[in-house]
């Protein structure tokens, strides 16, 4: 099991010494926020083996422009991407070197890609990440693996919260949120997880925030 830890950096300097120490302790780097000059970092740990102090299975790249040569290199070198978002007007992958064959594909579309979607879920794969950022959607899909529920979408001019909180209660739970400021729109990925206890909740103020088109869309997994 994996437990998840929260760090904060505060400042416009992206927090390069922060990720090299959560990796010299063995942790995974799971997400990377900027917001109002403060950097959210969301990290894994294994409850179940002890941290290593070994090389980390992870890398970064960061670029200016969208990063197809730093996720065709991950490719090339048996990682797979395990983040990927736009934030401080940056562009950041996280990838990380897997066991199996990578077979990942990422999509990029000036408005959000139905089709692609539908597509992606007809050929039995799942969405890993979708995003907004700098003015474009971003589908990153790969094979379901076994035992990874299906996926479905909604999409909804105001903050879906009263949706969000149905899917709770028939266990079903998101995968993706994410908003564009474009088209002035919410879109939630679902998993279908019948027959599994969903223990996410949501907490929003009297109005939820709206993410820039230069920040992180919020996204749960």
């Amino acid at each position: 099991d994996y437990s998840q830890h929260v760090y904060l950096e505060s400042g416009p300097t992206f927090p390069i010494h922060l990720i090299k120490e959560i990796w010299a302790s063995g942790l995974r780097l799971q997400e990377i926020y900027y917001q109002k000059e403060l950097w959210v970092l969301l990290v894994l740990k294994n409850e179940d083996t002890k941290p290593s102090k070994s090389l980390s299975r992870q890398s970064l790249d960061t670029s200016s422009k969208f990063p197809t040569e730093a996720i065709q290199k991950a490719w090339q070198t048996g990682k797979s991407v395990w983040f990927l978002g736009y934030s401080n007007q940056m562009w950041r992958v996280i990838s990380e070197r897997t066991s199996t064959e990578v077979h990942q594909t990422v999509t990029l579309r000036a408005t959000l890609p139905v089709d692609e979607i539908n597509k992606v879920w007809n050929q039995g794969h799942i969405i890993s990440r979708l995003l907004y950022g700098n003015g474009r959607w971003v589908l990153l899909s790969e094979p379901r693996a076994e035992g990874v529920p299906p996926q479905s979408l909604f999409a909804s001019k105001k903050f879906p919260e009263e949706k969000i909180i149905e899917c709770f209660q028939i266990n079903r739970r998101i995968h993706s949120l994410v908003y564009s400021k474009h088209e002035d729109m919410w879109v939630v990925i679902v998993e279908h997880t019948e027959g599994r206890k969903v223990l996410q909740r949501i907490h929003t103020g009297p109005n939820p925030p709206v993410p820039s088109d230069d920040e992180n869309s919020p996204e749960i997994n």
